[in-house]
């Protein structure tokens, strides 16, 4: 019995805690998903459609581009995408995304810091590969 309830619950940890591929996945697939479904033009820098507001929300070219978006601008963007956007997107198209966005989330909570490095390396790619590189300034 101990044993059915151990594997019960690694496999539930398995299913909850995305893995760090996984996530990577997640997020390039997502990102395909958010350009096909009419926002790229807004949030792509570089495109005549691209609007500074809508880039300072989300920068589709930023390796993470969720970063600068709070769980509660990402839970309205899910909903917003499932309610807005079904005519333009496929069943499949959503599940994708509301897949990573929900592990974003669950993926913040679990690893604060990782959101903060995130965070640090889509705003100040520049001042981020200086610091990340382990270059000391005397």
């Amino acid at each position: 019995m101990k044993l059915i309830f151990a594997l019960g619950f690694y496999c539930f940890c398995r299913i909850a805690t995305a893995a760090p591929e996984d996530l990577t996945i997640l997020r390039e697939q997502a990102r395909e998903v958010v350009k096909v479904i009419t926002c790229g033009g807004c949030h792509t820098p570089g495109l005549s459609s691209a609007k500074p507001g809508a880039l300072k929300i989300y920068n589709l070219h930023a390796p993470y581009w969720t970063a600068t978006m709070s769980d509660r601008q990402l839970t309205d963007f899910k909903r917003r995408i499932v309610a807005q956007d079904s005519s333009r997107a496929t069943p499949r198209q959503i599940q994708i995304l509301s897949n990573f966005i929900d592990k974003e989330i669950s993926n913040r909570a679990q690893d604060p810091t990782e959101r903060f490095r995130q965070l640090q390396e889509t705003k100040y790619p520049d001042f981020y590969k200086v610091f990340s590189s382990g270059v000391t300034l005397e």
